[in-house]
């Protein structure tokens, strides 16, 4: 009997997690958003879920899959492969890391068959709650100094989302968001920095106080 942990972080647009089996950590997760569990555009509610294998019809191609057993008002709902919120009605893709800045995970053919290797095909539960964060590490400043020397490239960013508070995290994810929604608005508009400008310079600034302490 394997255990299968997901623990959660909630973002606006989508939920990323990571996967444990029997406690060592296997991948990435990414679901749709938490919209009160309704069908097709929402993620399953946390709990407590038995798993059985099934069938798994994709566009393509269909393969074995694990899929969640009593799930309230909810049914079809698998692990398996997938990169964005568009390749899921409610099910959990995984991957083996996270794309922050496009929403999505990566190499998801790869960690979903790390993750059946690892299952060998037994039987198991999944456990689904919500990941409460870690203090930081010690030495946090000079982490930070060195992290924000450079652009991040995604194993800096996901070392900053892994290893501080998830309202950092939330915090962090929404300022990349206005930027990218800015650089959209300044492309087809003059008036840019009076939609967009001064609020990421709010968040941003929020960001360096919050590094700053």
């Amino acid at each position: 009997m394997k255990h299968i942990s997901i623990r959660r972080i909630y973002f606006p647009d989508f939920v990323v997690g990571k996967l444990y089996i029997n406690g060592d950590y296997v991948c990435r997760t990414l679901e749709l958003p938490d919209r009160s569990n309704a069908p097709n555009v929402s993620c399953v509610l946390e709990g407590y879920y038995p798993t059985k294998i099934n069938i798994h019809y994709g566009e393509s191609s269909s393969y074995e899959a694990y899929e969640l057993l009593d799930t309230i008002g909810r049914s079809d709902i698998e692990i398996h492969i997938g990169n964005s919120v568009e390749d899921t009605k409610g099910c959990i893709l995984i991957g083996m890391r996270v794309d922050w800045l496009n929403s999505r995970v990566l190499d998801s053919r790869k960690a979903f068959d790390r993750f059946m290797k690892l299952m060998n095909r037994d039987e198991g539960f999944v456990t689904i709650k919500e990941d409460i964060g870690v203090r930081p590490k010690p030495r946090i400043k000079e982490t930070l100094k060195q992290t924000i020397k450079q652009l991040p490239d995604h194993e800096q960013l996901d070392l900053i989302m892994d290893n501080y508070f998830n309202f950092v995290s939330r915090v962090v994810y929404v300022t990349l968001k206005a930027v990218r929604r800015g650089i959209a608005q300044y492309n087809s508009e003059k008036n840019w920095w009076e939609k967009w400008g001064k609020r990421v310079l709010r968040i941003v600034e929020s960001l360096i106080i919050i590094f700053a302490k």
